[in-house]
């Protein structure tokens, strides 16, 4: 029995729930002892009024120190806040509603330097500016005004620069709108850039010129087997009709295209440009430098005078294909002295095959050579007794750009001339 009586308590104990095991630990059971009487209630009631007790000491204390207190420290501490560090209170003011019409920037020409003189060509070292042919399409213009200056005559920016803005108002389909859209991006283009001289060669611009009367996309077209295609600027409807072009179609458009650019009207043009450009920056830089000068060495100049480099390899290989038969554009202007070598006028080509056919006699044998210095000295006292004039710079310069004669140091350390075989 005793050993029944122990498993069931030990069944109720593990039945019961968390919290009567949790009553059970706090409040002893009720059978042992009175609650009334309980030593635990007791204790806890002693507790309490300790805790009560405490409080009231406490609050006695606060109380006695600010018995005796006039209240006014905190009043007292202000004397010794720092005004500096006292931020004011700022009041946005009402904010002023902004003009919605600003004024449109007027369009006005660069004012040209009077100090510069013009002593003609062949002595200038400008040219007359190339995106003046432009077309009005590269200001990229809403198409209602760019439809409505194209239908009254207008194709170039030559054509809107130097006219009365107002005048535009007389044309049918042009509001006041469209005008000061053209002003300010006429103004944004042209970019305080001379309207008479132009000190750099813009292949970008040269070859738009060309393209400004006709349609934009056959020229993309056309322009794309040079890697010039950038320089077109399509619509987007006109995009996708150039990207869904057909074999046949496209072949038309080259052929079209073809024989817009080589038609009468714009070859005179490129040559008439082509004259101007060697006489401004190719002749004067020769002349500078003896007279002479390479294939490479001129290729290297235009390259020089370029206002972009990017655009000089296909600008270049552009004119040459198309106008000058795969030779350099510049050599139908210069004289060809020899393969690869030019001068710039009449008188140096005189003068440098006189040179060479003097040179030419010292050369007895295939083995003949020559320091430079004694072979410079024979050829001036030989041009002496005929009373011209010699100058050895020059006449170094002539030996050494000839392709007939082999100029290099020799065992000696010095310059030596001998014949190229």
């Amino acid at each position: 029995m005793p050993l029944l009586e122990n498993l069931k308590r030990q069944f109720d104990h593990f039945v019961k729930s968390p919290q009567d095991i949790l009553d059970e630990d706090v409040l002893p059971q009720a059978n042992h002892f009175q609650i009334s009487n309980s030593i635990y209630f007791q204790k806890n009631e002693n507790e309490t009024n300790l805790k009560k007790g405490l409080a009231f000491s406490n609050s006695f204390v606060e109380m006695h120190k600010s018995a005796y207190s006039h209240g006014l420290e905190k009043t007292y501490a202000i004397e010794t806040i720092n005004i500096n560090s006292i931020r004011k209170l700022h009041v946005p003011s009402p904010k002023t509603p902004t003009p919605s019409n600003e004024p449109v920037p007027v369009f006005q020409l660069p004012a040209s330097n009077q100090l510069e003189f013009d002593f003609g060509q062949g002595f200038r070292e400008w040219i007359s500016p190339l995106f003046l042919d432009e077309s009005i399409r590269s200001l990229g213009l809403t198409p209602l005004a760019e439809k409505c200056l194209e239908k009254n005559g207008k194709w170039k920016l030559r054509d809107l620069l130097g006219n009365n803005f107002q005048d535009l108002v007389f044309l049918k389909g042009m509001g006041q709108g469209h005008i000061d859209e053209i002003q300010s991006t006429l103004k944004n283009y042209v970019n305080n850039r001379s309207l008479q001289h132009e000190y750099v060669l813009s292949w970008e611009s040269w070859i738009k010129s060309l393209s400004a009367t006709f349609e934009r996309k056959k020229s993309y077209v056309f322009l794309e087997k040079f890697d010039l295609c950038d320089l077109i600027f399509l619509t987007p409807a006109e995009n996708v009709e150039v990207k869904r072009l057909v074999a046949e179609k496209k072949e038309a458009w080259l052929a079209e295209a073809e024989a817009y650019f080589l038609a009468d009207e714009c070859q005179a043009s490129v040559q008439q440009r082509m004259q101007e450009m060697v006489d401004a920056f190719i002749k004067p830089w020769m002349m500078r430098r003896g007279g002479i000068a390479t294939t490479n060495e001129l290729t290297e100049r235009l390259k020089k005078v370029s206002s972009m480099q990017k655009w000089f390899e296909p600008g270049f290989h552009f004119f040459n294909h198309l106008y000058f038969k795969e030779r350099p554009c510049f050599e139908l202007y210069l004289i060809e002295l020899e393969p690869g070598l030019f001068c710039a006028n009449t008188t140096l080509a005189q003068l440098y095959q006189n040179m060479i056919s003097k040179s030419y006699s010292y050369f007895y044998q295939a083995s003949s050579r020559y320091l430079m210095g004694h072979f410079l000295t024979l050829l001036e006292h030989e041009y002496l007794r005929e009373g011209e004039v010699f100058s050895h710079s020059l006449a170094e310069k002539m030996l050494r750009s000839s392709g007939k004669f082999c100029v290099r140091k020799g065992m000696s350390k010095q310059l030596e001339i001998r014949l190229l075989s």
